[in-house]
């Protein structure tokens, strides 16, 4: 079967995009006129039709400078014309309570526009059932330069918000190489690609650019540093930086948080072992089609066999130097292992409990992978089959005999069914 494509940033096309909207152009003066607060006065009255109202201020000619930005940004935004309406009339209404134009509101005073959750945009403005009026809002005071905060605002759905900003196809068209390279990696569950899909939509609409050539590494560091407190945010950015490495657009990646850099970290996880079994882990880790959380576990398993050959067996360098009686000690040897033995796993993330033994999961895990691993490289031609990995490194039966088993309650009901049945 052939290896699916690797997706390519060169698959984006490279249209260019500019920020849609000048701003200085126009009239940003920060009080209103008298004429402006008494065409602003019938935006207040309750019960009105708010097209007419929209409409009738837009004839009177009045408001034109608050009027024509917001007529120019929802021509730039993508969506439905009756939304716009009543998000035009939503804005000019807060005008008047604010007594200020929009261009003149701070950050506190869009917040409490806005509002820090969608609930709380609801009890305030009660915009009947336009669900979406709120992201109609947020995009204007984006593309007007007044409102760019947005992890201050809770409830946003990113992707959508940025098909206004941006346009559907131009997102999609960026988004889906690094949709591609994550569900290659095994990432490809609906709520992860969804998360992923999110939080891309976000980091390009704080880069101000819908173009994933324009993100930075000094960018991705700024944001991960800003989710300190939301650890999966921050998974996701390191996650993100990896891909743009893989897409060459990026030189590296995000170092992981509180450990080593990528390439220090890749030096330090193969010190001591012999180069050539590096290069067989590695080669090894390229070619299984195991999804690539199954496979970074399992070579982390196999560098931590390659660490314990090069301290008791220096003269084996591949899995095709392994006989019977080596596999054997290597069983041995994994049932007196302890957590941190031969380890690279404390590089990053502090080991928990060092020194005690392992369980007998872990030592069933072990041995599992080194029965997977040489079963394929046997399949593959790597080795001669001079033993059965299957029979070579199974798990003890003693081990077996520790597992534990979690009973599970049975409900009462379940229960009297049960001894129903019974004779």
């Amino acid at each position: 079967m052939d290896n699916p494509k690797k997706p390519t940033v060169a698959e984006v096309p490279i249209t260019p995009w500019a920020w849609p909207l000048d701003v200085e152009i126009y009239d940003r003066t920060p009080a209103l006129s008298p004429s402006e607060q008494e065409a602003l006065a019938a935006f207040l009255l309750p019960r009105r039709d708010r097209a007419q109202v929209v409409s009738t201020a837009s004839q009177q000619g009045k408001l034109t400078r608050l009027m024509q930005p917001l007529s120019d940004v929802f021509a730039v935004i993508e969506g439905d014309k009756p939304a716009k309406i009543n998000s035009i009339h939503l804005l000019l209404r807060m005008c008047a309570r604010e007594g200020r134009p929009f261009w003149a509101w701070e950050h506190s005073t869009w917040l409490r526009v806005l509002g820090t959750s969608r609930e709380e945009f609801f009890t305030i403005h009660k915009p009947g059932n336009l669900t979406e009026i709120r992201q109609y809002i947020i995009a204007a005071a984006y593309l007007l330069s007044c409102f760019r905060d947005l992890p201050a605002l809770g409830g946003i759905e990113m992707v959508k918000l940025a098909y206004k900003v941006f346009g559907r196809e131009r997102l999609e068209a960026n988004l889906a190489p690094i949709v591609g390279v994550n569900e290659q990696w095994g990432y490809s569950q609906g709520g992860r690609v969804a998360a992923l899909r999110s939080l891309v939509a976000e980091v390009l609409l704080l880069n101000g650019s819908p173009t994933i050539r324009e993100i930075t590494l000094p960018f991705l560091q700024h944001l991960y540093e800003a989710m300190e407190a939301v650890v999966p945010g921050q998974a996701m950015i390191y996650r993100l930086s990896r891909i743009l490495v893989s897409l060459e657009i990026l030189e590296r990646p995000l170092a992981l948080r509180g450990g080593l850099p990528a390439e220090r970290y890749k030096t330090e996880r193969e010190r001591g072992i012999a180069p050539a079994w590096v290069e067989w882990v590695e080669r090894w880790f390229t070619t299984t089609t195991r999804p690539l959380p199954h496979r970074r576990d399992m070579r982390l398993d196999l560098l931590r066999l390659g660490r314990w050959l090069a301290q008791h067996h220096p003269e084996v360098l591949t899995p095709a130097d392994f006989t019977r009686e080596l596999a054997a000690e290597v069983v041995a040897a994994v049932n007196q292992m302890t957590i941190g033995d031969f380890s690279c796993e404390n590089l990053n993330v502090p080991l928990k409990h060092p020194g005690q033994p392992w369980s007998a999961v872990r030592k069933h895990g072990f041995l599992g992978v080194l029965r997977r691993c040489f079963s394929e490289v046997i399949d593959w031609g790597w080795m001669e089959r001079r033993f059965n990995p299957q029979r070579v490194f199974a798990t003890p039966r003693h081990l077996k005999q520790q597992f534990r088993i979690a009973p599970r309650p049975i409900s009462d009901d379940l229960w009297a069914n049960i001894c129903t049945q019974l004779p």
